[in-house]
């Protein structure tokens, strides 16, 4: 017989000034108990507040069935888990379900409010700087396959910074600090030089600033460009530009520049700055 059960969403609020939550799991409230369901990959939640300790989840089931011990209304359990500043319980849902299909229910509120969507990412094709940089992180076993290696302190490529606007950096290494870099190549075709003035440095300078909002305070922004010494004069607005949102300039065709840009990612990764 099909029953009718009441849920909530189970919302963090990292900053309430910003007025920003994601959605972690579920919370159904049944007679007497509450089954809640949790993410298994907080990513879309460390991206938003990188230094927020994830221990919280490991007992908030158990701690909101101890709160709500002994109380039999819904509205009033909610009213309880709704209180709290940092992960509480949102406004009561409702679904319909035989005990059959009640899990399915269940699994279906996780995968269309919960669960963030798979963001398919433009295959946009690399630069030749971009690739060279990639090739030397490789080589020096300090790059990553996958994005969760990032919690293994090695250089993760294509790093989404918000993917629901399509912003990714082109290289990422957390320890401690969040060490993102960003490419651009001048080593085009004249004619190819304005746009690359007007679009990619642009986005670059997007993704930097969007980026800074996000970790707030541990972000360390680099810029590593290519240029030939006869194109320098055109593109130094664009250089001054991203040298507002980056911490250092590096030259690729500058041998000091590249040395001293790799110590700083070595030695980012190997103890927390």
């Amino acid at each position: 017989m099909a029953g009718t059960y009441n849920y909530s969403l189970i919302r963090v609020v990292p900053d309430p000034r910003r007025g920003e939550w994601v959605n972690i799991g579920v919370v159904v409230f049944l007679d007497g108990r509450l089954d809640v369901r949790l993410l298994t990959n907080y990513s879309k939640l460390r991206i938003l507040a990188p230094m927020l300790d994830m221990g919280f989840t490991e007992d908030l089931a158990s701690g909101w069935e101890r709160l709500c011990d002994g109380i039999d209304s819904v509205a009033e359990r909610q009213a309880m888990l709704a209180t709290f500043p940092l992960v509480h319980a949102s406004p009561l849902g409702q679904f319909i379900a035989d005990p059959r299909g009640y899990d399915d229910q269940v699994r279906a509120i996780m995968r269309d409010l919960v669960v963030p969507p798979a963001q398919p990412r433009e295959d946009v094709p690399a630069t030749r700087l971009e690739t060279q940089l990639r090739t030397i992180f490789q080589r020096s076993r300090l790059l990553g396959r996958k994005p969760s290696d990032i919690d293994r302190h090695m250089v993760v490529h294509k790093f989404p910074i918000e993917r629901e606007a399509g912003l990714y950096a082109d290289f990422a290494l957390r320890n401690g600090s969040m060490r993102l870099t960003e490419t651009i190549d001048f080593r085009v075709k004249p004619e190819q030089i304005k746009s690359i003035k007007r679009g990619q440095a642009a986005l670059k300078a997007i993704t930097l600033n969007r980026a800074d909002e996000l970790f707030k305070g541990t972000c360390v922004p680099s810029v590593v460009y290519a240029a030939e010494p006869e194109t320098l004069e055109l593109i130094q607005p664009s250089l001054t530009m991203l040298g507002g949102y980056a911490q250092r300039l590096y030259d690729a065709l500058n041998p000091q520049d590249m040395a001293d840009y790799m110590d700083m990612m070595h030695q980012a990764a190997q103890s927390p700055n």
